[in-house]
């Protein structure tokens, strides 16, 4: 079974609860491609680090890795991040992102790209991390 697979068992009302909390307006309809993330996974270019307290999932934050097509660098660009409310107030988010940072760091990657939903911000956790605000993201719905 894929690392993917193993995974999703265990998130999937977890991240049902993401989406259903951090899904405002125009709701798509949930459902994650998997068979991408296998292959992902299998290229090496997917990194799935979890929170837990105990045996039960907590949160989660994904990244897919790549070269970057402009600079001779290796680039992880956050997939998703969530942390169940319960666990919000102390330090399990930064702890979560902190160490998905250091693995990342382990697999020799360079720039880590995150960002933030404009309803939940992160930009205090991310600049106590060290991040830099480099970009901002807009997004124009074109049907779907």
């Amino acid at each position: 079974m894929a690392a993917w697979d193993l995974f999703f068992a265990q998130a999937a009302p977890l991240m049902q609860q993401h989406y259903e909390e951090l899904s405002l307006e125009d709701r798509l309809i949930w459902e994650p491609d998997h068979e991408l993330y296998r292959t992902l996974g299998a290229a090496g270019r997917l990194q799935i680090v979890v929170a837990r307290d105990g045996l039960a999932l907590v949160g989660y934050h994904i990244f897919l890795l790549h070269r970057h097509p402009h600079y001779r660098l290796v680039s992880a660009h956050e997939d998703t991040v969530y942390l169940h409310p319960g666990f919000r107030r102390g330090w399990t988010g930064y702890k979560l992102i902190r160490s998905s940072i250091t693995r990342l760091k382990l697999r020799g990657v360079q720039r880590v790209v995150m960002h933030e939903k404009t309803h939940n911000p992160l930009h205090r956790l991310y600049l106590r991390l060290g991040a830099d605000c480099t970009d901002h993201v807009w997004t124009l719905k074109l049907g779907v």
